[in-house]
């Protein structure tokens, strides 16, 4: 039997639709450990909310990237391009599930407004703790 403390996930490119060989991002197999580990220092509700979503969607059977866009704009003639993250992205055979986790929303928005998806057409949830008002 194995026992691991971190899982890796896969940066994956949404609009080039290929993975990113360079890095990948860490979630804690166990929170309770990881707070343990960093002497119950960094308890911020987004990061532990999304380990936990990570965690679960694992358990569930999922293979679970993290989705990366990169976004151009133009500010004075400068052309800008900044990167934005998707915090997973589901593969389930052909198919793409986008999910972004928000600890609190301010307003309403939805998944098809984002300028981040590959489409309009781009199957995405959106799992918020609270709405505030």
């Amino acid at each position: 039997m194995q026992a691991y403390l971190f899982s890796k996930a896969k940066w994956y490119d949404v609009k080039g639709k290929k993975y990113l060989e360079t890095t990948y991002k860490l979630y804690s197999e166990d929170v309770g450990i990881r707070n343990a580990w960093l002497n119950w220092r960094q308890q911020e509700r987004t990061h532990l909310m999304e380990n936990i979503i990570y965690n679960e969607l694992v358990r569930l059977g999922y293979a679970v990237d993290v989705g990366v866009v990169n976004v151009e704009s133009r500010k004075g003639g400068v052309r800008e391009i900044r990167q934005h993250e998707i915090d997973f992205v589901i593969n389930q055979g052909f198919e793409r599930i986008y999910i972004q986790s928000a600890f609190a929303m301010e307003q309403r928005w939805t998944p098809r407004s984002c300028r981040l998806l590959p489409s309009p057409a781009s199957r995405a949830v959106i799992i918020i703790w609270f709405i505030v008002r």
